[in-house]
């Protein structure tokens, strides 16, 4: 998983979207194995999701720079081997 991934993707040739992992488990289960293990940052990738997991919208944004939003309406599940460690800052 990388950033990229969370976001619409547009494909100039075949003139269509790609929707982001997240908006494809929407009114579902998404679940992220091995958290902490992916090619994002944990820190990154929550805070991504902290608004739309609050508010229950997220906010896309198309090739043209249209914004718009839609309903994030899942539930996330993470799991993870590594051990919880306190941040020092």
């Amino acid at each position: 998983m990388t950033m990229k991934t969370l976001d619409l993707e547009f494909n100039s040739i075949s003139k269509f979207y790609i929707a982001p992992l997240q908006m494809q488990a929407n009114n579902g289960l998404f679940i992220i194995d091995d958290f902490g293990r992916q090619q994002i940052d944990p820190r990154l990738l929550l805070n991504r999701w902290i608004v739309p997991l609050d508010r229950g919208v997220d906010f896309m944004t198309l090739h043209t720079g249209l914004k718009f939003k839609i309903p994030f309406d899942q539930l996330v599940v993470f799991s993870t081997n590594l051990k919880p460690k306190r941040s020092s800052g």
